[in-house]
C-alpha cells in the first residue's frame, strides 16, 4: 500500500546482497535501510539509473545462477569470476554514499 513510508533495503545476509524497496522493514543487523522517503515516486524514478550505472542486483536468483540482466552485463550481483564479489561490494558502497 502507498500509505506507509518507502525504504531502500540492502540485504547483507547474502554473498551478493539484493537491493530492494520495502514499505514495512523488519529490523535486522544484516539489512541496511535507507529512508524513509516521503516522495516514493522520485526514488522509484531515480533507482533505475543507480541500478544500471552500478550494476545492482535486484532479482532473487542465487549468486551462482546469473539472471538475464547479468548476461547483458547490467548486473554485477552474480558470481561471474574472480574478483566479482569484491567489485560488487565496492559498487554497493558507492550506492550507500
Amino acid at each position: 500500500d502507498d500509505k506507509s513510508w518507502l525504504y531502500i533495503a540492502i540485504d547483507y545476509n547474502q554473498d551478493y546482497p539484493t537491493v530492494e524497496f520495502v514499505r514495512r522493514p523488519t529490523p535486522s543487523k544484516k539489512v541496511k535501510l535507507f529512508g524513509p522517503y516521503v516522495a516514493a515516486s522520485s526514488i522509484r524514478q531515480l533507482f533505475p539509473f543507480f541500478k544500471k550505472t552500478l550494476g545492482l542486483k535486484t532479482c532473487s536468483l542465487p549468486a551462482n545462477k546469473p539472471c538475464f540482466q547479468a548476461s547483458l552485463g547490467r548486473c554485477l550481483g552474480h558470481n561471474l569470476g574472480p574478483g566479482s564479489k569484491r567489485r560488487y561490494h565496492q559498487q554497493l558502497k558507492y550506492f550507500e554514499q
